[in-house]
């Protein structure tokens, strides 16, 4: 509405400008001069228009010219995606919101860097790490979006005014890493703290008692022990180990350093951006507001970024009245298409038996129920080809862990089942199921425990008047 509105301003100032700019030509005699003769012929009838006068406003030729003029200054212009890391990244869509969801997932980001990939006109991605947090899995997979991105021929930009360990892996995929100058790289390494409560318990008169199943399942140990068994200390030295090797061997391989060098930057903790640049962690020491201008030095022509890119447009709030909010509250979602499809599911918190999900005030968990519900019909939607099952979770009730598993078994004979882990997981996936593959970022294994927390005495202090009474 607003062009056009515009349109019809251009078109009446083009055509006030032509009016003004000629003048009709008279048919009627000039009236003689009193001062001259009688005899002096009339003025013959002027057939010419009068020339014309500048006028402040261009014509419609001129416009239509202009506008043409800057079109094609726009295309010239080297497109560059820009993404904004600026919410904390979660795994999957919120399953209660009032209105729109508006949070960052991976499953969003990695379709609009995919996106970036396929449209030929987009030429780089600028990507600005601001006030997020994610894990060191995300980090990955934003990190090997980046490679693809590059191998297709496209440059791919990173900033941030300091990376930690999970930003700085994200970026390291990257053609060109950004920092300030002032800035820092701080990657201190893994470590695991576990909290030991059994001596506490011991005061207080409680005695944990649980049924473990296997000599390497040690997460009871946190209540029945006092410090970690060596069983225990060895397996939680395994998975720091196999982290950290991942952490030194993604670094080298994609800023194709030495791992010595690697080693001795997290040895040291946290690097300054001029030390890094040095060192060849980073590309580019400069502030936000000059990255325009090294993307342009870079590329070899302006840049047209083009902001929220591939970001899906977000439904505009009207409260002018409690009708217009009830009927945004009460819309109906879009018709899903037929077409062959890959559902995609989550397994994200807690693992709980019956319901889970969000809440207003609670952070959701997977409740086997649900669970179990959306594989039964991911395997009876004939439109689903295949499943992919997202799981990022520290684990939960064994009995919906076994229920999810058997549901996911029924899935598996009949399509494929793609099991994806994130940072940390509990799953029974154990039998061999040529159906069923699966990758992981880093596995812990959970014990699977039934506990029971025994009051010995309600023990008190005499300051407080009141007596020990034992059970």
């Amino acid at each position: 509405m607003i062009a056009r509105i515009l349109t019809v301003v251009v078109l009446l100032a083009a055509i006030a400008s032509a009016r003004q700019a000629t003048t009709r030509p008279t048919t009627k005699p000039a009236k003689p001069d009193n001062s001259q003769a009688a005899n002096k012929p009339p003025t013959p009838p002027s057939t010419k228009p009068i020339a014309a006068s500048n006028s402040a406003f261009p014509s419609l030729r001129e416009t239509i010219a202009k506008l043409q003029q800057t079109k094609k200054a726009e295309q010239d212009l080297l497109k560059v995606a820009y993404i904004d890391f600026d919410k904390p990244i979660a795994e999957k869509p919120a399953s209660f919101v009032l209105f729109a969801d508006d949070r960052m997932t991976l499953q969003s980001i990695l379709s609009r860097l995919n996106k970036a990939e396929k449209q030929k006109d987009v030429r780089a991605v600028l990507i600005n790490i601001g006030d997020t947090n994610f894990n060191l899995a995300q980090a990955q997979e934003v990190r090997d979006a980046l490679r693809s991105l590059n191998k297709a021929g496209k440059r791919t930009f990173v900033y941030a005014d300091r990376y930690d360990t999970a930003a700085y892996i994200a970026a390291s995929g990257a053609s060109d890493i950004c920092i300030l100058e002032g800035g820092e790289i701080e990657i201190p390494g893994v470590g695991i703290q576990e909290l030991f409560a059994k001596g506490l318990l011991d005061k207080v008169g409680v005695k944990a008692d649980y049924i473990q199943i296997g000599q390497y399942k040690g997460a009871d140990e946190t209540l029945t022990r006092t410090e970690p068994s060596p069983e225990l200390k060895g397996e939680l030295n395994k998975v720091l180990d196999s982290l950290y090797q991942q952490i030194v061997d993604g670094i080298s391989y994609h800023r194709n350093l030495p791992k010595s060098q690697v080693e001795d930057m997290i040895n040291g903790v946290m690097m300054t951006g001029k030390v890094a640049k040095n060192r060849g962690f980073v590309d580019h020491l400069l502030d936000q507001d000059g990255l325009r201008e090294m993307m342009k030095k870079e590329l070899g022509c302006d840049v047209d970024l083009l902001h929220d890119y591939g970001q899906p447009k977000r439904p505009e709030l009207d409260f002018s009245s409690p009708f217009a909010v009830l009927s945004m509250l009460t819309k109906k979602p879009a018709e899903t298409h037929n077409k062959p499809a890959v559902a995609l599911i989550y397994l994200d918190g807690v693992i709980v038996d019956g319901k889970g999900g969000d809440g207003l005030f609670s952070d959701g968990a997977a409740g086997s129920e649900d669970l179990r519900k959306a594989l039964r019909l991911a395997d009876r939607d004939e439109n689903v080809d295949a499943v992919v099952l997202r799981i990022d979770s520290p684990g939960g009730s064994a009995l919906a862990s076994e229920v999810i598993w058997q549901a996911a078994r029924r899935v598996a004979k009949n399509k494929p089942l793609i099991i994806s882990v994130g940072s940390m997981a509990q799953y029974r996936s154990t039998e061999d199921d040529d159906r069923i593959s699966k990758w992981a970022r880093g596995l812990r294994a959970l014990a699977v425990l039934r506990p029971l927390l025994i009051p010995l005495a309600l023990l008190s202090f005499d300051d407080a008047g009141v007596d020990a009474v034992a059970p």
